[in-house]
């Protein structure tokens, strides 16, 4: 069910002090044109986790950004979860569009896998299904498809608890609750689309449901859904990850 809760509003000298005004030396993560750092807030008691959005995107307008911005604005503060990454705050001063969250220490799903991972079996049974329930809620609690599900996006805080994150391109389906489905431009992550989506449009709940899916064979197979490029006639997520599983 919905809860509204209080977004607080950065100024951008706050965001500044805590990450040494973007300092190279806070990055976490970098995702294209997006940047992750590790910062403080409050005098230096919390750590967080500051998302700022690159202005450098020649293939996504600015609207395109201000609309992902809003829609993760959006569905955070109105939808709270165990298993969904907390939003803290926001910033948007200056033509900024940065999202302050809580801080997750074991990093993501996809460290794990690909970089060696020493999680043990129940560890990683754990991990998926945390995210599943996270999934869950918002397909029946919200109405809401994910449309970017990926190991990428699921972290992990001190005690391995699975956190879904990223819902820039989060499709809210109404109040409608006879409404399953909705058409729209194909967007999400090579690997882990769903076919029926990737050739029609046509998103469902069961695309985030394919997704996950192919994060399952991911984790038991400990390979990559899509290893090297693509060809042209290649539908994303079609790769046979199932043939590894005997070599994990």
């Amino acid at each position: 069910m919905a809860s509204s809760v209080v977004c607080r509003q950065f100024s951008l000298a706050e965001i500044q002090s805590a990450t040494g005004d973007f300092s190279d030396e806070h990055v976490i993560g970098n995702g294209g044109f997006r940047k992750v750092y590790k910062g403080l807030i409050d005098n230096g008691s919390v750590s967080v986790a500051i998302k700022r959005g690159l202005a450098s995107n020649p293939s996504q307008g600015k609207g395109q950004g201000q609309t992902e911005f809003a829609a993760e604005i959006e569905t955070l503060t109105q939808f709270r979860h165990r298993n969904l990454v907390s939003l803290i705050g926001y910033c948007n001063e200056e033509g900024e569009m940065i999202l302050v969250y809580d801080y997750m220490s074991k990093g993501t799903l996809a460290n794990h896998l690909y970089n060696q991972s020493t999680l043990s079996w129940s560890q990683l049974l754990k991990i998926c299904i945390g995210a599943g329930r996270g999934l869950d809620y918002l397909h029946s609690g919200c109405s809401i498809i994910h449309r970017d599900v990926k190991p990428a996006n699921i972290l992990l805080d001190e005690n391995f608890i699975a956190k879904v994150s990223d819902f820039g391109l989060a499709k809210h389906l109404g109040h409608d609750i006879l409404q399953s489905h909705v058409f729209t431009n194909v967007k999400g992550s090579f690997g882990y689309f769903d076919p029926s989506y990737f050739t029609t449009g046509l998103l469902t709940k069961g695309s985030d449901t394919y997704a996950f899916a192919i994060i399952l064979l991911e984790v038991l197979s400990g390979r990559l859904a899509v290893e090297g490029k693509l060809a042209e006639d290649e539908i994303p997520g079609s790769v046979p990850v199932y043939e590894h599983l005997g070599s994990r």
